[in-house]
């Protein structure tokens, strides 16, 4: 995952982003918040023209990635995991 994509490797060895997560996981509140931010940013983005189809390329290039990890494992994926076939029939 992270030789195919270099961006997620700085993230996950960047020592505040993993402290950041951390806190979050034992804090419902903070959690939340992150949330609520993230949801916002995310319709700031859709409100723009292309905004829909850049955070679509986005999840592609970060979040099918990280869907197909446990398949490759032979593990089942996650029952949250939506595959990016499901977010184009959304669309």
């Amino acid at each position: 995952l992270v030789e195919n994509n270099p961006e997620i490797g700085h993230i996950l060895s960047d020592p505040a982003v993993l402290r950041q997560s951390m806190e979050s996981a034992r804090n419902p509140e903070l959690m939340r918040e992150q949330m609520r931010t993230t949801d916002r940013a995310m319709s700031n983005i859709e409100s723009h023209p292309e905004g829909f189809n850049a955070l679509r390329r986005m999840y592609n290039t970060f979040q099918d990635p990280l869907d197909s990890l446990p398949q490759q494992g032979g593990a089942p994926a996650p029952s949250g995991a939506r595959v990016s076939s499901e977010v184009d029939r959304d669309q």
